[in-house]
């Protein structure tokens, strides 16, 4: 058999289905489309948007330490440890700055 008979063979049964080919044609556009605004803020210069985390510190110790220090580190977070009046967090206050999906 030749690999145009095969080609041909294909292209019959996908014409027999247009429903099929139209979602064949227009599925990856589609996620390409959806997945390019989603990124389209990654990819932009300047600065990036940090994801806002409040930390509550219930634990004291040297590994607690370092643990602050790498999460206060990491570019992309901005960590609140802190209330408007400059007090610690609570469990409580920190689980309100957290919003519910």
């Amino acid at each position: 058999m030749n690999v145009w008979n095969i080609a041909m063979k294909d292209i019959k049964i996908f014409l027999r289905d247009i429903p099929g080919l139209i979602y064949l044609i227009l599925t990856p556009i589609i996620v390409i489309a959806i997945a390019s605004f989603a990124l389209s803020g990654i990819f932009t210069e300047g600065e990036m948007e940090k994801f806002s985390i409040p930390l509550v510190v219930e634990d004291e110790g040297e590994m607690t330490d370092q643990l602050i220090a790498v999460l206060k580190d990491t570019s992309v977070l901005k960590i609140v440890e802190k209330t408007d009046k400059g007090k610690d967090l609570t469990r409580k206050q920190a689980r309100k700055l957290v919003p519910r999906i």
